[in-house]
């Protein structure tokens, strides 16, 4: 797996008190927890406050010094004693906890909890063979996975391959990993070619802007190109109920056939489906594949006026509304089968549908330029980051009934739900 390099350099008060710095005031963590509601509320991770301990709703983070930078780094969980943290599964894989007791940080690899510090410099290279990863995020710009998937062009499973990027797909990074069989949830990378940090406009020529939402009708008409998307209200979210369709710049239909494009929308790149090149917005210009990025919040990326990309926490709130048996994220949940169309996929994997939000099979654009797993899963894309290199998708599967939150390479071909401000 990929191996991270970490100067940790945690300085602690005996009491647990995190010094006050600059515009921030003074919690003591010894006593109770710091809770925020977004992660831009976090207060500044300085050398004076390293090892403090702040939570974004539930979602616990760390304050670091990683490779030079204090960062807030999200951890799975915070134990006293390792042997408290819930196990190092395959989920869990690449996710970090911490030990305020020990004033250790670890991270799950290969079933167990190692001190992240303990990492060599000759196991980064070994990281073409990483497991993928469990799901949840460090900060937006900070802690890389460790996870991928590295699809095999030899599989059964394979659609085929895009002529449109097979000619660049010796430039991919050789970051990703095995795809694990069908048989089992496809923890897979959906990674492609490395211009998805192309600098170029996405669209050319008439940059007309603008849609149209009609909430009594559940429509939004996109007027760049004219095309209609169904839109469904979920809680307090409102989802377009398709794929997105527009056609940009790397960008690509399913086993190239325009047919394709109308039955699952296109595959984008990270890259163009955060608006790199800063065509419709500015928050998520600049992002793309091995760029340091830190998205503002709000991308509007590709979508249309008035919508956005999700955030990671944003699918999150979507999980945890469709599967009311849960509070908060949990891998294991029930939120697939009523997100996943009512037919299509293979295996015996059909939703129920019950909340519209119809989610077809079209599998991903790998890499190295395959059409993977068509009937099988489906990939989503977020705005959130998880290093130079990773960004999340929200996963579904034929064969489980949990909707999965994971790292996968920005380089890749991924679908798009639009999101209303």
């Amino acid at each position: 797996m990929r191996y991270l390099q970490f100067g940790l350099s945690f300085a602690f008060a005996a009491s647990l008190v995190a010094c006050g710095d600059d515009d921030s005031e003074s919690f003591v963590y010894a006593s109770g927890r710091h809770e925020v509601s977004s992660y831009e509320d976090l207060s500044n991770c300085v050398a004076s406050k390293a090892g403090a301990v702040e939570y974004v709703d539930t979602v616990a983070y760390v304050c670091a010094g990683i490779d030079g930078k204090n960062k807030w780094v999200e951890v799975s969980g915070v134990e006293d004693n390792p042997e408290d943290f819930k196990v190092c599964s395959d989920v869990k894989e690449g996710l970090y906890a911490f030990s305020p007791h020990l004033k250790s940080l670890y991270v799950c690899e290969d079933g167990a909890w190692i001190p992240a510090g303990d990492k060599s410099s000759e196991a980064e290279s070994s990281s073409s063979s990483a497991k993928s990863s469990g799901s949840e995020p460090s900060s937006s710009s900070a802690q890389q996975s460790s996870s991928s998937a590295k699809s095999s062009s030899s599989s059964s499973e394979n659609g085929g391959k895009s002529s449109v990027v097979e000619s660049s797909s010796s430039s991919a990074k050789s970051s990703s990993s095995e795809v694990s069989s069908s048989s089992a949830p496809q923890q897979s990378s959906c990674s492609a070619k490395s211009s998805s940090s192309s600098s170029e406009p996405l669209s050319s020529g008439n940059q007309q802007d603008g849609s149209e939402f009609d909430p009594v009708n559940n429509t939004l008409k996109d007027l760049r190109d004219g095309q209609t998307y169904k839109t469904v209200q979920i809680g307090d979210q409102v989802w377009m109920a398709e794929n997105l369709n527009y056609k940009a710049e790397n960008t690509y239909c399913l086993n190239n056939r325009d047919t394709n494009c109308t039955k699952y929308g296109r595959f984008y790149m990270w890259g163009p489906a955060m608006d790199s090149a800063g065509t419709w917005g500015t928050n998520g210009k600049g992002c793309g594949y091995d760029k340091p990025c830190s998205p503002k919040k709000s991308v509007r990326g590709v979508c249309p006026e008035g919508w956005h990309l999700p955030s990671y926490f944003e699918w999150k709130r979507l999980i945890v509304t469709v599967d009311d048996s849960i509070t908060e994220y949990d891998d294991e949940n029930a939120a697939a089968t009523k997100l996943k169309s009512a037919s299509g996929w293979a295996d015996g994997g059909n939703g129920d549908d019950s909340y519209s939000f119809s989610a077809l099979p079209s599998g991903y654009l790998s890499y190295d330029g395959y059409f993977n797993f068509e009937g099988k899963e489906t990939h989503f894309w977020s705005s959130g980051t998880q290093g130079d290199m990773w960004a999340f998708c929200m996963v579904l599967y034929s064969n489980t009934d949990d909707a999965r939150l994971t790292s996968v390479e920005m380089n890749s071909g991924a679908s798009v739900r639009c999101l209303k401000d």
